[in-house]
């Protein structure tokens, strides 16, 4: 297709371009509306420099093509800010992309449980119960974040999605990154836990799911999607009985 020749769909397209300041979240060299948008200010994707339909059909072909990679940053970290970008009048993102990767952001889980801490409602429990219910509180909302994959337009099409685990609570050892500390492989787990819903749902309906534990410095890790796959039989167990108490 002639399209080819227009947009460059062989490398990812990182959203937001750039790792945002410590004020605001952006890097200054692109503004809100660019950050999140899939398209940036690129002229081939603009309607007044080729056309209303023309800009459209580039658009398409584009977010059909190339891989997407949402990357957020610590305060503006869920995904429907990027599925939900407009494509054409009738399609958003979630209706075509084909190749995407998520990064849950988990980089900054110390700090983050100590923010859960310090709203519990918990005041008269002891450190450690705190820790427990902000922990809890934490990978519920990891389980939301990536809870918005479940809602791609899967349709016929095959899709392939990358639920990348953003880490540094860990020195990276020989094993390339992989956590060797028995609180930082309870934290780990956890967060598998935490996305195991989703990562069943969207593959049962035919994606092709990888999971990936990385190094937010280094970006060395390790493929976890085995972890997943070993317990995929014991999921389908509990999610049978789960639905006949529901009954």
């Amino acid at each position: 297709m002639i399209y080819e020749n227009l947009v460059d769909i062989s490398l990812p397209r990182i959203v937001p371009e750039a790792e945002g300041s410590a004020e605001d979240g952006l890097n200054q060299h692109i503004g809100p509306a660019a950050a999140f948008g899939p398209f940036r200010n690129e002229p081939v994707f603009d309607s007044y420099v080729m056309g209303s339909q023309i800009s459209i059909e580039i658009r398409e072909f584009f977010i059909k093509r190339a891989p997407l990679y949402f990357r957020g940053w610590h305060n503006t970290q869920h995904i429907n800010v990027l599925l939900d970008a407009v494509v054409s009048p009738e399609k958003l993102v979630r209706d075509l992309t084909q190749n995407m990767r998520m990064y849950l952001r988990c980089e900054t889980f110390d700090n983050d449980i100590s923010s859960y801490v310090d709203r519990s409602p918990l005041m008269c429990a002891t450190h450690e119960e705190q820790q427990s219910h902000g922990e809890h509180l934490l990978y519920d909302t990891y389980r939301k974040r990536v809870r918005a994959l479940e809602k791609l337009a899967f349709g016929n099409r095959k899709i392939k999605l990358e639920i990348c685990i953003f880490q540094s609570l860990y020195e990276v050892p020989a094993l390339v990154g992989f956590p060797t500390k028995s609180k930082d492989m309870r934290r780990l787990y956890n967060i598998l836990e935490a996305i195991k819903p989703t990562y069943f749902c969207v593959k049962d309906q035919g994606a092709q799911v990888t999971v990936r534990c990385e190094n937010f410095y280094s970006g060395e890790g390790l493929d976890m999607t085995w972890v997943l796959d070993a317990d995929a039989e014991a999921w389908k167990t509990r999610a049978r009985i789960r639905t006949k108490q529901t009954r």
